[in-house]
């Protein structure tokens, strides 16, 4: 991934201004960027709470699904990925009915130890949570929810329950 050196994303905007036709290719190296702090332009987008942004780029046409799944499976330094980091469970239901589940690594987890179906349970987004548990073979689901944190070694169902949330919390019942 190349460096971008600005700390804000002016510099991606500047590259994408005056350029309506971007190649997959040079669309595939701008999302592989990574600023001083190394985060990517869709870690940037979610970590910095413009879900919206985030949608618009996932949604906009111009990605090839690999393209789009590879930038969303990219870690953040701490291990955090893009939809890890989404703080909207409208744009976050949107781009997971995009995309194929293995390939965004929905396995992966951050420094914690702690995988999206944490992060899903502790914000109490049912309706994503939902949408993951219909798309997962079972055996899957299963090892994804009763995955420990490193943290507090707390699995999903525990991070629920601790952050109140009700509604995730009966779905994975």
């Amino acid at each position: 991934s190349k460096e971008v050196t600005g700390d804000n994303d002016s510099e991606t905007s500047e590259m994408l201004s005056g350029n309506d036709d971007l190649s997959i290719t040079s669309l595939k190296e701008v999302l592989g960027m990574r600023n001083k702090r190394q985060q990517t332009l869709l870690l940037l987008c979610a970590g910095e709470k413009h879900n919206q942004l985030m949608k618009a780029i996932c949604q906009s046409g111009q990605l090839t699904k690999t393209v789009l799944e590879e930038a969303l499976a990219e870690q953040g330094p701490d291990g955090e990925t893009p939809l890890a980091l989404c703080q909207d469970e409208e744009v976050l239901v949107a781009i997971l009915k995009s995309v194929d589940l293995e390939k965004i690594g929905i396995t992966k987890v951050d420094k914690k130890g702690k995988n999206l179906l944490h992060n899903i349970a502790q914000r109490d987004f049912n309706l994503a949570m939902e949408h993951i548990i219909s798309r997962l073979p079972a055996t899957q689901l299963q090892d994804l929810l009763l995955q420990p944190s490193i943290s507090n070694n707390s699995n999903v169902l525990m991070s629920a329950a601790t952050h109140s949330s009700e509604k995730c919390l009966k779905l994975m019942l």
